[in-house]
């Protein structure tokens, strides 16, 4: 998804997408160009299918118009057959490139068994022709949903233009893409983002969760240092006469860091216990929503815990050390 610019085409350019795309083929910085009737992120309309071997009615399934160049500017991997040639203008019109997903979806098993497959379209204008290709699947909706069934066709006329540029001076690439759009679409206005930006706001939602969490969780944390400062200090001044003769007897600052901390760690370790297996059940029922998500591995409990206790650590010790510094004799005396 990085570095491919999608263009929305209009009118002329919509119907004659070629007069653009040879123009983008030039250039040494665009690695690449395609176009399709969708792009990644945006909704894909299903269209009836009767595949070979299939029994009942016709099957729905999500539905591409593409180039012969799409896949490979994308760089979706075929799994069997290959995909749409130039030399090869009857596999354009009549052939099908499915997904691994639409493979079972039309009642076959294995991919390199769907090449060669029968698909028909039904109605006045439909068409028969075969497979030629299977893809690996590939998300093109939000990670929210299982990755469903495609067909892939070919058509001239398209809705997007699909450009792989390189990382390297990429407002110069941008301003060239524009340039030369208004060459051969004066009167249309140009209209481009970049494909990750698109798939991002799939998860808007999921963005705005994660910086409300994040400033809360700011605030909870800084609530706490001040409550525990508070309490140390409170703790340290009714135990001051212990801290001056501990020191009499030859305890270390470190001796009395140490004996202060311990007592918080241990609470602070059974709050631990406690919040481990809440966030667990939280989390973990979030990530239900997602048919493509990632595990929770312990590891990432025991780095918050560690964090917690040396934010602790780190507040209490601020007091302590200056208690300890002080001249035991000056406590003493003033107690």
């Amino acid at each position: 998804q990085e570095q491919v610019v999608v263009v929305r085409l209009n009118n002329r350019l919509r119907e004659t997408p070629e007069l653009l795309k040879q123009k983008l083929e030039s250039r040494t910085d665009i690695l690449s160009v395609a176009t399709s009737s969708q792009v990644p992120g945006i909704p894909f309309a299903p269209r009836e299918y009767s595949a070979e071997g299939s029994a009942g009615s016709p099957i729905l399934t999500n539905t591409l118009w593409m180039d012969e160049d799409y896949l490979s500017t994308m760089q979706i991997e075929l799994r069997a057959g290959r995909g749409f040639q130039a030399e090869r203008p009857s596999e354009r019109q009549r052939g099908f490139i499915l997904n691994r997903a639409a493979v079972g979806h039309f009642g076959w098993e294995d991919p390199d068994d769907a090449v060669g497959k029968i698909i028909s379209t039904p109605g006045e204008n439909g068409i028969t022709g075969r497979v030629i290709g299977v893809t690996e699947n590939f998300n093109y909706e939000s990670l929210h949903n299982e990755i469903k069934p495609l067909v892939m066709r070919y058509r001239a006329s398209q809705n997007f233009l699909s450009a792989r540029i390189s990382d390297r001076q990429v407002m110069n690439t941008m301003d060239y893409l524009e340039s030369q759009w208004n060459a051969v679409a004066p009167d249309d206005p140009f209209v481009s983002w970049f494909l990750d930006e698109q798939l991002q706001n799939q998860y808007e939602s999921e963005t705005r969760l994660s910086t409300l969490f994040m400033y809360f969780s700011g605030l909870a944390i800084l609530i706490a240092c001040l409550g525990l400062f508070g309490l140390a200090s409170f703790s340290i001044q009714r135990r001051i006469r212990e801290i001056g003769i501990r020191k009499i007897l030859g305890a270390s600052v470190s001796r009395i860091v140490l004996l202060f901390t311990g007592e918080y760690v241990l609470l602070l370790l059974v709050a631990n216990l406690v919040a481990w297996p809440l966030g667990y059940i939280t989390v973990n029922h979030w990530l239900e929503e997602f048919a493509y998500r990632v595990e929770i591995g312990s590891l990432l409990f025991l780095m918050a815990g560690l964090l917690v206790v040396t934010i602790a650590i780190l507040t209490i010790s601020v007091q302590t050390i200056r208690t300890g510094l002080t001249n035991p004799v000056e406590s003493l005396r003033n107690e």
